[in-house]
């Protein structure tokens, strides 16, 4: 009984055969298939498909960055070129800058050398400006001195025709200064009617020695046609007249007239006075003597 009783064994069933049916079975039942799947895989791999659509979203960020970079990286290489061909301008307006550098030092260097002339011909002009002020300065005294020597020769003409405008003032010299400036005990010491009184040479010879007047106005005062001692009425002082004689008063005449007077003052160191005698005045050349502080004298031609 009890072996009849026992089960029958189990039939085994190949697993190819096996295996074939539940897919069959899972085929016809899809929550199944779910099942089975959890039952068989772990929960890492049940994960995976999420992943790999997070793997494939991760993959598509970075292409999507690749492609920024690229396009950054484009750009950067673009930059870099215009980069690179602004420092080749630059090299070329370097370039250029120095040439107009080495140009502009040529024309100094050129200029310095034209300035070097200039300064040799600027310092032989003014040698030459001086040399011809010296000659010139030289003419003056010596076309004073014909001026000088023209009067005494127009002079000793009239001398001999008995009409001398110098022998007129040398006669009347003494009452017309004494009235016309105010003084008294005129005395003649130097004029072309008589030897120079030594009261006059003595003093002059003494201040040339000692360089108190120069040689130019030594030749002044010997060139003078009338030279007097006076003194003034209002307070007896002494003091010296040197007097030009010209028929026509001029320029000349008046600054030699004021020369001699200087070269008086500077010999006797005390006031002298500069007078002018003639017969015609230009009203300028009156003006001019007011100016230098120079008497004039007008004497009648029919005196």
């Amino acid at each position: 009984m009890y072996n009849q009783r026992m089960a029958a064994p189990a039939v085994q069933i190949e697993s190819e055969s096996l295996v074939a049916r539940i897919v069959e079975e899972l085929r016809a039942n899809p929550e199944a298939q779910k099942l089975l799947l959890r039952a068989l895989l772990t929960d890492e791999f049940l994960g995976m498909p999420v992943r790999l659509e997070r793997v494939e979203a991760d993959v598509q960020d970075v292409k999507a960055d690749v492609k920024r970079m690229n396009g950054r990286m484009d750009r950067m290489e673009a930059d870099v070129q215009d980069v690179k061909a602004d420092v080749k301008r630059m090299d070329g307006r370097m370039d250029r800058m120095e040439a107009d550098v080495q140009d502009v030092k040529a024309d100094v260097k050129r200029m310095d050398g034209r300035m070097d002339r200039m300064d040799g011909r600027m310092d032989r002009m003014e040698a030459d400006v001086q040399d011809v002020k010296a000659d010139v300065k030289r003419m003056d005294g010596r076309m004073d001195r014909m001026d000088g020597r023209m009067d005494r020769m127009e002079n000793d003409v009239a001398v001999l025709k008995g009409d001398s405008l110098e022998a007129k003032c040398h006669r009347r010299i003494r009452p017309l200064i004494s009235s016309r400036l105010g003084l008294h005990r005129t005395r003649i010491l130097h004029s072309p009617l008589q030897e120079t009184n030594p009261d006059l040479l003595s003093p002059v010879e003494q201040a040339l020695a000692r360089g108190v007047i120069s040689d130019i106005q030594d030749d002044r005062l010997e060139e003078t046609d009338i030279i007097l001692s006076a003194r003034r009425k209002a307070d007896s002082s002494a003091v010296r007249v040197a007097v030009e004689v010209s028929n026509n008063i001029g320029q000349k005449d008046i600054e030699r007239a004021r020369m001699s007077a200087d070269a008086l003052s500077a010999v006797f160191r005390q006031d002298a006075v500069a007078v002018v005698a003639g017969y015609r005045v230009h009203p300028r050349d009156q003006e001019r003597a007011d100016d230098m502080n120079v008497h004039l004298l007008i004497v009648d031609e029919n005196d």
